[in-house]
């Protein structure tokens, strides 16, 4: 998955949408 690439801050953004 491409939000993976993603900060760990962002990663978490990702996972709640």
């Amino acid at each position: 998955e491409e939000w993976q690439q993603m900060d760990p801050a962002q990663k978490t953004l990702y996972r709640d949408v």
